[in-house]
């Protein structure tokens, strides 16, 4: 749901003379704070004209930050009020669907935080500086009244699992070899065969291409080596741009000496990343000679930012075994030119970049579609686990904006590089990319239900503490990417127990 920034809503209010009047709400964003303006309803001048019109002058003007709380009215649900220490407005929706809007207009800036002690008291607390404002707008619908009190029962859903099983699905090259014809095309159980397997490392190369290069699985394979040779000579005609500069270009060129030093700098702070390797400032090379490249070919739309490099590496780590100072070992023990591999690498991770939306992942000012992203996820946890909704109410779990972080995270941090491989494989394996990422976060949630249900919290902020420290020893991406799968499955019928 997107919140505009300016909008009306027709109550009545009982401001703090006590008198009640009917009119239009105005709620406007200025400056980061939220100004409420009530004009009333007034009689028309015109005595034969029995109908009614709004002012054009407000009764009363408001600022949110007066306030530094929301009562809700245990007795009537279209009733809440703003209150301070020495002030208080009462509002009198006409429906349940403008309360709703309401909060969430209110929601996305600032945190509203519920405890045991009033159930219907939401105290005001400012969102974080590190999130933007529109990401605290992925509040949770409303579900029934508090008292109602839910118990997880895993009978309701026979197809997930709380405990992955202990066998590995390896997919090896013996696996990979069956899926290609007579012409050497792959057969159309390519790529959802990769989905959750342990990918032997001689072919991770070949996977790679498959997924990400343009019509690739559609080539023979003589078409794959000669799209090989051109994609090489297309990467040194690129690279020979930059690698050409002189000495004098170089000193006025400072926006290319400024993104030399800020790769630079970044890989120098990921270089834990690299630290598996035997030669891990020769494969660092590599990496800084494909990110700058790509940076100078796509200055506009793929500019390096601080790390990119996360992104990169899942696609390094499946050509590269180690490297010298002029060749690159591959997971078949072959000596390969290092030009050769970066162009494969390059070209692989050129086209993840285009096809996954990167530049709208890495930048931080267009990242409101984790806004989207965290509201679907909302809409299915409503809709196909009510009990789970029910349970993350009595938490004190009314917005997802605690998975925020986690989400930045997953793909890049949160399992160890074998795993996050696998993970992005089996991301561009799934039948529905974007559909992934809704399954796999209510995934995880649905995994790690049992641990939710048997926190003692009082408060949100209590949740949130609870919640880092169960999802430190129990990520298993095993069976988060099973769920996954299999909630896919549950979402292909119609919901029946919807909140």
């Amino acid at each position: 749901m997107t919140l505009q920034s300016d909008t009306n809503l027709r109550l009545g209010i009982i401001a703090d003379d006590d008198n009640f009047q009917q009119g239009l709400l105005k709620l406007q964003e200025q400056n980061g704070n939220v100004v409420i303006s009530f004009y009333p309803e007034i009689e028309s001048p015109n005595p034969s004209i029995r109908a009614k019109r709004i002012a054009q002058i407000p009764d009363y003007v408001f600022h949110l930050c007066d306030f530094i709380m929301i009562r809700l009215n245990p007795k009537d649900k279209l009733i809440l009020s703003l209150e301070a220490p020495r002030s208080k407005c009462q509002l009198n929706f006409t429906n349940e669907q403008d309360v709703v809007f309401f909060l969430r207009f209110v929601s996305s800036n600032v945190k509203l935080i519920h405890t045991d002690c009033n159930p219907y008291v939401y105290l005001f607390a400012p969102i974080d500086d590190d999130y933007p404002k529109i990401f605290s707008s992925t509040v949770l619908p409303q579900t029934k009244p508090h008292a109602n009190y839910a118990v997880f029962n895993p009978n309701n859903y026979p197809s997930l699992f709380l405990q992955a099983e202990t066998d590995q699905n390896i997919f090896s090259e013996d696996d990979f070899q069956k899926l290609i014809d007579e012409e050497g095309k792959l057969s159309s159980e390519f790529p959802l065969i990769l989905y959750n397997k342990n990918i032997d490392k001689s072919i991770l190369n070949k996977i790679w291409e498959n997924l990400v290069l343009p019509n690739f699985t559609s080539m023979t394979a003589e078409q794959q080596k000669e799209t090989r040779e051109e994609n090489y000579q297309s990467y040194l005609q690129i690279k020979r741009i930059w690698k050409s500069a002189t000495s004098r270009q170089w000193h006025y060129f400072v926006d290319l000496r400024d993104l030399v030093r800020d790769i630079e700098n970044d890989l120098e702070k990921h270089d834990f990343l690299f630290s598996h390797f035997a030669h891990p400032k020769c494969v660092q090379k590599v990496a800084f000679e494909i990110l700058l490249t790509l940076s100078y070919w796509r200055w506009d739309t793929a500019l390096y930012v601080n790390n990119l490099v996360e992104f990169l590496m899942p696609i390094l780590n499946g050509f590269i075994k180690d490297a010298t100072i002029d060749k690159i070992l591959t997971f078949k023990d072959e000596e390969v030119s290092i030009d050769e591999i970066e162009s494969q690498i390059f070209w692989c991770f050129f086209n993840f970049y285009e096809k996954n939306n990167l530049f709208d992942s890495v930048h931080p000012e267009k990242q409101p579609i984790m806004t989207t992203l965290l509201n679907n996820v909302g809409d299915i946890i409503n809709n196909y686990f009510p009990d789970i909704r029910q349970i993350l109410d009595q938490k004190h779990v009314f917005s997802l904006d605690f998975l925020i972080e986690d989400c930045r995270t997953w793909f890049t941090q949160s399992f160890n590089k074998d795993e996050i491989q696998k993970l992005w494989i089996s991301c561009l394996s799934f039948p529905d990319i974007a559909r992934f990422f809704q399954t796999f976060i209510v995934a995880i949630i649905y995994s790690l239900t049992p641990k939710i249900e048997k926190m003692c919290v009082l408060s949100t902020k209590e949740f949130e503490s609870e919640f880092s420290k169960i999802k430190k020893d129990n990520f298993d991406l095993n069976l988060f990417l099973r769920n996954a799968l299999e909630i896919q499955e549950i979402m292909m019928t119609p919901p029946k127990n919807a909140l």
